[in-house]
């Protein structure tokens, strides 16, 4: 199993699209400042990282195929982010898969 089959972030539309995928997943993450020494994405890097790691293990124990999509941003408002609160979830509108016709 090659990464680029999972994680969309490596990913491009060749690689993906004859695969069948039986699950999306979306991580979400927080932006915001980690002190002097982290990167503003850290809370986005480690869910996305998880989640490729369960997507494989996935596919290799299951065989369920999964894409993870890049990190959904949660921002918080201290200075150089904002705040996405979750009560607006429900007002993402669902899209429909592109491999689906």
């Amino acid at each position: 199993m090659e990464k680029r089959e999972i994680d969309l972030t490596v990913s491009c539309y060749g690689k993906v699209k004859g695969v069948k995928y039986d699950v999306v997943i979306l991580p979400w993450g927080a932006t915001e400042p980690h002190n002097l020494h982290l990167p503003y994405l850290t809370d986005c890097i480690l869910p996305h990282d998880i989640a490729v790691d369960a997507a494989a293990l996935a596919l290799q124990n299951s065989g369920v195929r999964c894409m993870v999509m890049p990190p959904y941003l949660s921002v918080h408002t201290i200075r150089g982010s904002a705040n996405f609160r979750s009560a607006s979830i429900p007002a993402i509108p669902p899209s429909r898969p592109f491999w689906k016709t």
